[in-house]
């Protein structure tokens, strides 16, 4: 997934970006977590900590437009919830805060990633 523009497909945020930010969220609230219970006290804990709560912030953000998001658009979700349904759905126009929340969702993702993989 690379960057999103002014508007998404539904089966695009159904199917990649949501799955995605869940898949992150569960590291933030359980991988990290165990990092930085397993961290010695010092610098390495003290960074995984302010990282953690970065992130923390981050989703907190990207949660609260993502809500409007699909508040908005409800009424074309319902069209595409199964997978094999429509090949992508009707394409959604996101305003310019659902945008950068849908794109820091994408650098999040891509972040806890690096983490995992080293």
């Amino acid at each position: 997934m690379t960057t999103i523009g002014d508007r998404i497909s539904v089966r695009e945020l159904l199917h990649d970006l949501i799955p995605k930010l869940k898949a992150t969220e569960r590291f933030i609230d359980e991988t990290l977590a165990t990092l930085i219970e397993q961290a010695p006290p010092g610098d390495e804990r003290a960074r995984r900590e302010r990282q953690q709560h970065a992130f923390q912030v981050n989703l907190t953000m990207i949660r609260m437009n993502l809500d409007h998001l699909l508040k908005r658009h409800a009424h074309l979700l319902d069209e595409v919830s199964d997978p094999g349904a429509v090949p992508s759905g009707p394409m959604l126009e996101l305003d310019e805060h659902e945008q950068v929340a849908l794109n820091s969702a994408i650098k999040l993702y891509q972040q806890t990633q690096a983490i995992q993989t080293g």
